[in-house]
């Protein structure tokens, strides 16, 4: 995979990829893509894209916890949820700088 900085834009290109999947996976591969009006191939995409974009997305959130060390430190929202959460009265614990 090609890493670029933020803001660059790539090409739109293709690779064919053939996959060999077990038969029970194949069957539900085809059960959940006709219940979507999809072919097989196009919920495969579908999937592959939404696990991915995923990814992607966790890996900004980290590379801007790594910057700028900024968090809510797990006791803080634990603590929050113990008192109530939205319904207790407290404010959601504000991200700070962590060591």
């Amino acid at each position: 995979m090609t890493s670029t900085p933020f803001g660059a834009k790539l090409l739109a290109m293709t690779q064919t990829l053939s996959l060999t999947l077990d038969c029970d996976l194949a069957a539900r591969l085809g059960v959940e893509a006709a219940g979507l009006g999809m072919s097989q191939e196009q919920y495969a995409l579908a999937v592959l894209t939404q696990a991915l974009g995923a990814n992607a997305a966790d890996d900004v959130e980290m590379e801007n916890f790594l910057r700028d060390r900024q968090a809510i430190p797990a006791q803080e929202v634990t603590a929050w949820l113990r008192a109530g959460g939205p319904d207790g009265g407290c404010a959601f614990p504000k991200a700070r700088t962590v060591a």
